[in-house]
């Protein structure tokens, strides 16, 4: 197989570059990130120091799900398809440094994913348990919901907990694992956490007023 050269590659924090090398590619640190999202070195040129860089794309965001799928995603998707039987050399890296690198990134690629899993499952539990609540389905009748808060409450408390408990391992493992140059993924992963909290905050105020107004019709009666 025809081995394939690569240019020295310098990851730059910065807007500019005062002294450069011609011999050397000059890149912003989202270059890193996107070739860890899809385990395969992209092509530099969108990268280089000085130009607006393409969006981020987060591997944490489900866009079939979401109902939009970004451009560049779809880019990101075709440098991936295409690399399949071919996986580029890394500069400075020899074939055991490339493969342990990649094995490194699948393992903790599948832990988030994991962990994002258990979330979503606990999220969706305690989504449904909360709609057949507010739906009146749970109980026989409106007398028996003063009887059975307690255990509602408790069974509220459980699930919130089970929730900020999975977050939390989450969080542990990422800041264990994950090295200093990929903190970004940590935090699109804590952005989209704060998203459900407030989702689930929304649906705890659906339900206290819809509690609220089956109370009032019941003292009516």
């Amino acid at each position: 197989m025809k081995q394939i050269k690569i240019s020295p590659i310098r990851i730059v924090d910065r807007p500019t570059q005062s002294h450069v090398f011609l011999s050397r590619h000059y890149v912003q640190p989202q270059w890193i990130f996107d070739c860890v999202n899809i385990l395969k070195v992209i092509p530099t040129d969108d990268y280089i120091v000085g130009r607006v860089p393409p969006p981020h794309i987060s591997p944490f965001v489900d866009n079939d799900k979401e109902g939009h799928i970004p451009d560049y995603a779809v880019t990101l998707e075709g440098y991936k398809s295409a690399g399949q039987n071919q996986v580029m050399p890394l500069p400075g890296l020899g074939d055991e440094d490339l493969g342990n690198s990649i094995v490194e990134a699948k393992s903790e690629h599948n832990e988030f994913a994991k962990k994002k899993k258990e979330l979503e499952m606990q999220e969706k539990k305690y989504h449904e348990e909360l709609k057949m609540e507010i739906e009146g389905t749970t109980f026989s009748n409106l007398s028996n919901k003063k009887a059975d808060s307690a255990a509602d409450v408790a069974d509220e408390d459980e699930a919130q907990a089970a929730i900020d408990q999975a977050e939390k391992d989450a969080d542990d493992i990422a800041k264990s694992v994950v090295s200093r140059r990929k903190r970004g993924l940590i935090e699109a992963m804590q952005i989209s956490n704060d998203r459900k909290k407030s989702k689930v905050e929304l649906l705890k105020q659906r339900k206290k007023a819809a509690e609220s107004s089956a109370s009032a019709k019941a003292k009516r009666r």
